[in-house]
């Protein structure tokens, strides 16, 4: 088994390329936030986009292929992304509105089994925070569906703009480390 090569000083982008691309990042979330609907609706969208996408690519694989043992699998499974794809670009707000409906239910559901675990290894270090971890994903999933179906409507959006926020950070951390490697 072979290392990866090193990657040396000279390979890299310029710091500045990884400063420009988080300061865009941190503009798009920060503006995720402040619209938080359109970019659900967007957000959405894009996914039935893929889901389409992804299950007309799954159909030309199996008529190019020419495989035809257990290909009805393969064919509901295309149909199934192409299905669910039509329906969501269709009805993004339908699509926006289930979709955080399953949020919260996973919230819901994580938070639970976290608490479980945290409760089981009681005994052992740093149970205590698999135990927050899951107050907070529950309470997260009990805030989400008490407030749906109106939480449908901007959710999605928040959830990534901050995100976006999160990484543009990160981008423009690693550019000020890079640069600060630079003059030392």
């Amino acid at each position: 088994m072979t290392d990866a090569p090193a990657i040396t000083e000279g390979q890299l982008p310029s710091p500045n390329t990884f400063l420009f691309f988080g300061i865009a990042l941190m503009i798009l979330g920060m503006t995720a936030v402040g619209s938080q609907f359109l970019f659900t609706i967007g957000t959405v969208i894009f996914f039935g986009a893929l889901l389409l996408v992804a299950g007309v690519a799954e159909l030309v694989h199996i008529i190019v292929s020419k495989q035809r043992k257990k290909m009805v699998f393969n064919v509901l499974s295309s149909l199934a992304y192409i299905i669910t794809g039509i329906l969501t670009l269709n009805n993004p707000l339908l699509g926006a509105l289930s979709i955080t409906f399953l949020m919260s239910a996973f919230f819901i559901i994580a938070g639970g089994v976290r608490i479980a675990y945290a409760l089981v290894h009681i005994r052992e270090a740093h149970w205590v925070w698999f135990l927050l971890g899951g107050v907070i994903n529950f309470a997260l999933g009990l805030m989400i569906m008490a407030g749906w179906p109106a939480t449908g409507l901007w959710l999605i959006g928040l959830f990534v703009g901050i995100e976006m926020i999160f990484h543009g950070t990160a981008w423009i951390m690693l550019a000020l480390a890079l640069k600060g490697k630079k003059t030392a």
